[in-house]
């Protein structure tokens, strides 16, 4: 799971190289109405309060943050 899907986030979603080091991305979570909805490189963005319900389908044990500083403990305690 990666949360926030921004420049950063969109990229690493987008890099289908990452699956040939074991790691694969099943869904990214962010806030921006513009964003939730699509999907990037055929991986869907959900909103970030719909993390909870997903995960306990998908099980994720690694979480990727790609959110501002300020704001990085708050998604960690989310996981």
């Amino acid at each position: 799971m990666l949360f926030g899907v921004g420049s950063l986030g969109a990229a690493l979603l987008s890099d289908s190289g990452l699956e040939q080091y074991g790691l694969k991305i099943y869904g990214g979570f962010d806030i921006d109405s513009s964003i939730v909805g699509q999907e990037i490189n055929d991986i869907p963005v959900f909103h970030s309060n719909d993390f909870a319900t997903i995960n306990k389908k998908l099980k994720a044990q690694i979480g990727i943050l790609t959110v501002p500083p300020d704001i990085a403990q708050d998604v960690a305690n989310l996981m």
